[in-house]
């Protein structure tokens, strides 16, 4: 990647050839000037470079990392060797994967988002932009594939990270608010031997307030909840809470809840629930205000799909000719 990086700096020369840097059999020189030059930029996370040639570039650095030299058994550190067929076979499986990733229908949003705006300059223009308080970003339509959802929300977070340690929150103050916040909190993407953590949020409850970027979680699962992220949750707002584990985190949570208060969380009626923070001297029952444009949070109506269903079945039979029982059965198990 960082080859890549250096080829759109650089752009087509004698380094680079159609978006790549060819390696077998050439001088490391322009290479190492060429990167000297360029190091703050290559090294930068956010730097920008070509990911569809990534699977050719890798194959590129399959190089040996000396040419043999004019003497027998010398070696030539100035130029890159031949290409290595043995770490060429060794990377064959990881080629496999890239390229199969770049075709996949559902990697398009983010590895070949084409002629859509970019979310990172959305961001930003939309912070300059008084007439609009709040931007919803939607994953809906992120795969649940290789925790590409995961990758997306920590690379959102680690961008707001980096603007907020420059100081671009400070005149003005930022409030993230996560849904689902479990499936994006404690999380990390590897194998055994090579785990990265996207601890993105968890930076940000630990350390945004400083930098006044502030974070809002809200889930159903407390219990998937790290401990250090709750215990940084200066105000807690509980719902009913029917699962002996969720009440338990939420106790530790909120050190200055009592027994009695705690009692309440399993007994609060759709719409109430239970404030508790620094600024509250006492756990508060509160009644949430009912949205003017209420969600659809209902399930589906059993009793009534299934009776359609069986409505359905019995009208096929003839009136004249009682049910046997493998269809008293078969109505009965649909409901």
């Amino acid at each position: 990647m960082k080859s890549l990086k250096l080829a759109e700096l650089v752009g087509e020369g004698d380094l680079v050839e159609a978006g790549c840097v060819p390696k077998s059999d050439r001088s490391k020189k322009p290479y190492e000037e060429a990167y000297a030059l360029h190091a703050a930029v290559v090294d930068a996370p956010a730097a920008q470079f070509n990911i569809e040639l990534l699977a050719s570039q890798l194959g590129f650095e399959c190089a040996y990392p000396s040419a043999f030299g004019k003497e027998y058994g010398t070696k030539d550190h100035t130029k890159f060797g031949g290409p290595d067929p043995q770490a060429f076979s060794l990377c064959s499986s990881l080629i496999g994967r890239i390229e199969s990733y770049l075709g996949a229908p559902e990697f398009s949003p983010i590895l070949k988002p084409g002629s859509t705006p970019n979310l990172l300059e959305e961001i930003m223009n939309w912070l300059g932009n008084p007439d609009y308080p709040v931007l919803r970003v939607s994953l809906k339509n992120l795969s649940f594939r290789a925790e590409i959802r995961e990758i997306a929300a920590n690379g959102i977070a680690r961008f707001l990270l980096a603007q907020a340690r420059n100081g671009v929150f400070a005149e003005q103050p930022l409030l993230v608010c996560l849904d689902e916040a479990h499936q994006f909190l404690d999380k990390s993407i590897g194998d055994d031997y090579s785990r990265y953590p996207l601890d993105a949020f968890d930076l940000i409850a630990k350390e945004g307030r400083k930098y006044s970027l502030g974070l809002c979680l809200a889930t159903q699962r407390p219990r998937d909840i790290p401990d250090g992220v709750l215990g940084q949750m200066g105000t807690m707002l509980v719902h009913r809470l029917s699962n002996d584990n969720d009440r338990r985190v939420v106790e530790r949570a909120a050190g200055d809840i009592d027994r009695s208060a705690a009692q309440f969380l399993p007994s609060l009626a759709p719409g109430q629930a239970l404030l508790l923070g620094i600024d509250y001297p006492i756990p508060l029952v509160i009644q949430v205000t009912p949205p003017h444009h209420k969600p659809d949070s209902r399930g589906p109506d059993y009793q009534k799909m299934w009776a359609a269903v069986s409505d359905g079945e019995d009208a096929n039979v003839e009136e004249d000719q009682p049910p046997n029982s493998q269809q008293e059965a078969e109505v009965s198990q649909d409901g």
